[in-house]
């Protein structure tokens, strides 16, 4: 059904996957764009959990400054998290 289903649409058939296919995939700039906000987003989420206990115990700043410093963290997660869902859905739709 899937086949038929792809078929109908006008998909064309998988190829085969070659040395000259994986070198077009790891040279498009879509998989590295991908690559790099993903990768951002993992590190937004570890950072700015540790940033919050590092803070507290300085004792420099206040819970209200802290909290402020720590929402440019999770503006920050949820930019690249867009982004790489973005660049996905992108790169899929191209596929086709």
């Amino acid at each position: 059904m899937a086949i038929a289903r792809m078929e109908k649409v006008g998909r064309k058939p998988m190829k085969r996957l070659t040395c000259k296919v994986l070198g077009e995939i790891s040279t498009s700039w879509p998989v590295w764009l991908f690559c790099a906000t993903f990768i951002c987003h993992v590190l937004c989420i570890r950072i700015y959990s540790y940033m919050n206990l590092w803070l507290k115990a300085t004792q420099l700043y206040t819970t209200e400054e802290v909290n402020i410093i720590l929402t440019a963290g999770h503006g920050t997660q949820t930019f690249f998290t867009l982004t790489y869902a973005w660049v996905l859905d992108a790169m899929a739709c191209d596929g086709q």
